[in-house]
């Protein structure tokens, strides 16, 4: 289930700080090299060619 969330987008046109930190903590998780290692193994990244302005950049 936690890769369910695992895409990537472009981000929107602007992002409140909270957004800005938000997103920033979620790409370190998301680098970590178990994480990577999971996604290899079980997933796949979603790249979205939109902006990611209906759900957020998650």
């Amino acid at each position: 289930m936690a890769l369910e969330a695992f895409r990537t987008a472009r981000p929107p046109p602007s992002e409140s700080a909270y957004e800005k930190t938000f997103h920033a903590r979620l790409e370190s998780v998301q680098a970590r090299p178990e994480v990577q290692a999971a996604v290899a193994r079980w997933g796949r990244v979603l790249t979205v060619p939109l902006a990611g302005t209906y759900w957020g950049r998650i």
